[in-house]
């Protein structure tokens, strides 16, 4: 009887997973989605030196070009290469900040913007692999030692793949973990009253946005029912985009402003590398894969 309800229950899952594919027009939309952030990010740096004086932002004009071109799906196999590359040094960057306060406190604090940006990180690299089909080597009677292109999830796509999945997934670890742990600290009980130290409005409060991308996560990350999991993370990053980061409606000042843009922008570039994931494929490297081969 459970079996029979267990095999009733994939069916179904086919067959919503069938009924809500990612079309080739949603896949470009995903991908324009993602160079967003790039495109909030140059514009923010330009925002600060027109407004606040900062220095003229020359390190994030290619990045601007690159993020147009890639948008406009002009050259992507140039022109994506350019945004991971943009967000790996920063990912570099802010590791090597984190290791050096390591060595100088003994702690390790895991910063929530190395956090994004390995998220970031993720999601563009998908834009990539939609055009990376690395030569494989082909052997059979007729051509042994064939070198072919293969259009297809090799094993070298395969393990990319799986990087990328395993990056969108350290924002959805860390939002279980730390803010989640955050939340329940800036909460006070006095005199019967629970009080917040944040102030009213704060996209950070919205709480069950988070509990559900942690309980997701682990799901994803190994591989398990992955598209219909990247699908539903989309889902309730879009919803959290639109109702905890509005910051278009924010009257938290211009400085909450920009940190929620920020979060909003995360949440839409992730969200749109996870519709990329179900596009390009998940790879050989999932626990599905793993349970096909036993079937």
């Amino acid at each position: 009887a459970v079996q029979s309800k267990v095999k009733e229950l994939s069916v179904l899952l086919r067959g919503w997973n069938n009924k809500y594919k990612i079309s080739s027009r949603a896949h470009h939309l995903a991908r324009v989605v993602v160079c967003s952030f790039y495109l909030n990010a140059s514009l923010t740096q330009l925002q600060l030196f027109w407004v606040y004086n900062q220095p003229f932002p020359f390190m994030h004009m290619p990045v601007l070009i690159a993020t147009l071109l890639t948008a406009f799906n002009f050259k992507i196999k140039y022109t994506s290469p350019v945004l991971v590359l943009f967000s790996l040094i920063d990912v570099i960057y802010i590791s090597f900040n984190q290791f050096q306060y390591y060595l100088r406190s003994g702690n390790i604090y895991i910063n929530e913007l190395m956090v994004k940006k390995a998220a970031v990180l993720g999601a563009v690299s998908l834009i990539f692999l939609q055009h990376y089909n690395p030569v494989e080597k082909i052997n059979s009677l007729s051509t042994p030692g064939l070198l072919v292109i293969k259009d297809v999830m090799g094993k070298r796509k395969s393990i990319l793949t799986l990087i990328g999945r395993l990056l969108l997934s350290t924002l959805f670890f860390y939002v279980g973990i730390m803010e989640i742990k955050r939340q329940l600290n800036s909460t006070v009980k006095h005199d019967g009253h629970v009080h917040r130290r944040r102030a009213a409005g704060d996209g950070h409060d919205h709480m069950w946005y988070k509990l559900l991308e942690f309980a997701l996560s682990i799901p994803f990350a190994i591989g398990f029912k992955t598209t219909y999991v990247a699908k539903t993370l989309s889902s309730v990053l879009v919803l959290e985009a639109l109702t905890a980061w509005s910051w278009w409606t924010s009257r938290l000042g211009a400085g909450y402003r920009i940190h929620a843009r920020e979060h909003f922008f995360v949440n839409a570039s992730v969200a749109a590398g996870l519709v990329l994931l179900c596009y390009v494929g998940v790879g050989r490297y999932t626990v599905d894969e793993l349970m096909k081969k036993k079937e």
